[in-house]
């Protein structure tokens, strides 16, 4: 039986199994936009189908027709107002060239033009000159180890200065104490034994020393008063 089958019969054969596939194929793909279909409906998503996109078009194209049908009714009141609005910026223009020409020639009569007030910088360029480029320098130089051991030195100076200043400023302080309570002594050693002569210094002091800037020149004529009685009684004793 075989042999009965020719080349034209297993064409013919292999054609209709093809078909019979593509027709499958085409039938799951048709049922499964029909299934997706049905989900986004189900979803409450708007299915862009054939029609749909139809009646889209449709009111879009009326949306154009009628703006081009309001446009077309009032055209000419549309012309009418920007030739207004023209004629108006040319009649403004006309005016600035007319004041510039009169403060121009009032310039030339009078030979003084009016002082023009130089720019100010703005904050962005002062920002720059005196934050960013100087920060942006000091990031290069602390690149190097050499310009942040420096750095370090620098630092490590100032901070014993510091202390040194500390030291010396806590030593000054306690010499001044020591005078003061010297001071007090010696003035409560005169009270105690009546030295009236010595109890009228203190005093006379005290109050001279209570305002130093009204009382200089006296203060001043005190100290070369004793430095002189200071120097008599040192060559009467040699």
């Amino acid at each position: 039986m075989l042999t009965e089958i020719d080349v034209h019969d297993f064409c013919f054969l292999f054609e209709t199994l093809f078909n019979a596939l593509s027709d499958n194929r085409e039938e799951a793909k048709r049922k499964a936009r029909e299934e997706s279909r049905r989900k986004q409906e189900e979803s409450g998503i708007d299915v862009i189908t054939p029609e749909n996109a139809l009646v889209k078009c449709t009111g879009f194209m009326n949306d154009i027709l009628t703006g081009y049908n309001l446009y077309k009714k009032h055209e000419s009141a549309i012309d009418k107002q920007q030739t207004k609005s023209k004629e108006i910026a040319d009649t403004q223009n006309e005016t600035v060239k007319r004041l510039e020409t009169v403060i121009g020639r009032i310039e030339d009569v009078q030979g003084v033009k009016a002082p023009k007030r130089p720019p100010f910088p703005s904050w962005a360029c002062l920002a720059y000159l005196f934050w960013h480029w100087p920060m942006y320098g000091f990031a290069y130089l602390w690149q190097s180890k050499y310009f942040r051991r420096f750095c370090f030195l620098i630092a490590f100076f100032v901070m014993v200065m510091e202390f040194c200043l500390i030291v010396v400023l806590a030593l000054d302080n306690k010499s001044l104490h020591l005078d003061h309570a010297k001071y007090v002594t010696v003035r409560n050693w005169s009270y105690v034994m009546k030295d009236t002569a010595a109890v009228n210094r203190f005093n006379k002091v005290d109050l001279l020393f209570e305002d130093v800037k009204f009382n200089r020149e006296q203060i001043d004529e005190l100290d070369e008063f004793i430095r002189t009685k200071h120097e008599k009684n040192q060559k009467r004793r040699k």
